[in-house]
């Protein structure tokens, strides 16, 4: 029984060597490491530090609801931001609106995007399938994203028109444009020739 367990011994030590040996010739042997490519970080022009707390306070005065979303004070550095407690957010509304909030809820944090301003894009073209697309017999020269072409009224949609792309209004000499395809667009993008 005691060879039995010697044996065994001997091959769980056996096995153990295998598997160091294997781990030692899957390791890298160059000592040169790569560079580390950060994708993700924080956007330009976001505060360094931790993230703002928001709370929201509430109070009733003379029947109407007053209610705010408060954030610590401008100019504050990037701990007090981030350690902003419900007792600095309850002075801040008393010293405001001079009355003590009854309800302040938080911490909440804004959104990682929603920390940079960004500018709203607007929409020009609008998504119709074009198989149950019917034209009207209204056309008006217009010009759209420095191409002059002809609008087409869509039936049903008085705030859509077809645009169907004729020239280039100040065409590269050197590199000549293929002519985009025609697509419903927004009567507002449009700067229309004869008004």
């Amino acid at each position: 029984m005691e060879n039995q367990i010697e044996n065994e011994n001997e091959m769980d030590s056996d096995e153990t060597e295998t598997t160091d040996e294997v781990t030692a010739e899957a390791a890298p042997t160059t000592t040169e490491a790569a560079p580390v490519k950060r994708s993700r970080g924080r956007p330009k022009g976001v505060k360094v530090g931790p993230r703002e707390r928001v709370w929201d306070c509430a109070a009733i005065v003379d029947g109407e609801l007053i209610h705010d979303r408060l954030v610590a004070a401008e100019g504050s550095t990037p701990e007090e931001r981030g350690s902003f407690t419900a007792e600095q957010a309850r002075t801040q509304f008393e010293e405001e609106y001079g009355v003590e909030p009854t309800s302040i809820h938080g911490p909440y944090y804004d959104q990682k995007g929603a920390q940079v301003a960004t500018k709203a894009v607007k929409r020009e073209t609008v998504s119709i399938p074009l198989n149950n697309l019917k034209l009207t017999s209204q056309r008006e020269n217009a010009i759209f994203k420095g191409w002059r072409g002809v609008a087409y009224g869509i039936e049903g949609r008085e705030d859509a028109v077809f645009f169907m792309y004729h020239e280039e209004l100040q065409p590269n000499p050197d590199k000549k444009r293929a002519i985009p395809q025609a697509r419903p667009v927004l009567r507002s993008a449009l700067d229309f020739e004869n008004s």
